[in-house]
């Protein structure tokens, strides 16, 4: 629901490959995703963690660790 609130079901996304790398140790590809419109100016992966649905991982490194801390300080702090 949290997902269907923010785009329709076939909306087009935008991914971005991180600053770090593309992919993780494992392989995995690392990504971030655009929702349009881009009103917040926030990857989708930031704002879930900002709305308290996801936590920072700091076990590896991340092109936008700063702004997903400080997404997570924010859904800590109630904001």
């Amino acid at each position: 629901s949290y997902l269907l609130a923010r785009a329709k079901v076939g909306t087009s996304v935008t991914l971005t490959l991180d600053d770090v790398g593309s992919r993780d140790k494992y392989g995995r590809l690392l990504a971030y995703v655009w929702l349009p419109p881009r009103e917040d100016d926030l990857p989708l992966n930031v704002a879930i963690v900002r709305d308290g649905l996801a936590f920072a991982h700091r076990r590896f490194p991340s092109g936008l660790a700063a702004q997903i801390e400080s997404a997570e300080s924010q859904a800590m702090s109630g904001r």
